[in-house]
């Protein structure tokens, strides 16, 4: 997923944080495909998961996970646009993020819809 490459840092552990919930660090490291130091690397913030171990943490997160994991992810390319608009000053940076936002309300309302619709079949 190309979005997570512009993930800051903070979420990058984030995300490492929400498998932890379910799993131990060993567990997590061997189902990512990266050593149990490199996960205590990750969490003491002295390295931070590649775009590709982040891929890999997507992957085994289930259905709960991940719609947490997408919630950071949103949150933080949200927060990275605002502080991009504020820097730049630009004019409609105001009316721009509103635009998003009610974007990404009219998907997770549409998303709430169909899973309803799912769960009354």
């Amino acid at each position: 997923m190309r979005i997570l490459h512009n993930l800051s840092k903070e979420a990058r552990r984030q995300l490492i944080d929400v498998l932890l919930r379910k799993r131990t660090k060993s567990e997590l490291a061997h189902q990512i495909g990266v050593t149990p130091a490199a996960m205590s690397k990750y969490l003491r913030g002295i390295t931070h998961p590649s775009d590709e171990v982040l891929g890999r943490l997507v992957e085994v997160a289930d259905d709960e996970e991940r719609e947490e994991i997408k919630q950071i992810i949103l949150n933080d390319v949200a927060k990275s646009l605002r502080e991009f608009l504020e820097a730049e000053e630009v004019k409609e940076a105001e009316e721009l993020l509103l635009k998003v936002e009610r974007r990404l309300n009219s998907l997770r309302v549409r998303r709430e819809d169909i899973q309803y619709r799912v769960q009354g079949i």
